[in-house]
């Protein structure tokens, strides 16, 4: 999946950016891991569903334009 590869630096910058304010937060490490593998997965899954409603909106307008130029 390409949309995945390149999403993968910033899902680990987020668990990171995550992981790190826990321990902050004096968080255990039973804690702070898993609440930061949470974080990660759930901004992957915005970001992939906001990457396919940009992909699905792209191929409509294009499908317009098409219309459009056949009529």
């Amino acid at each position: 999946m390409l949309m995945a590869h390149h999403h993968l630096p910033l899902s680990a910058s987020i668990f990171t950016l995550g992981y790190v304010l826990a321990k902050f937060l004096k968080l255990s490490y039973q804690d702070a891991a898993p609440s930061s593998m949470i974080g990660a997965s759930n901004h992957f899954e915005v970001y992939r569903h906001v990457y396919n409603s940009v992909l699905f909106l792209a191929l409509l307008a294009d499908l317009k334009v098409s219309q459009e130029h056949t009529h």
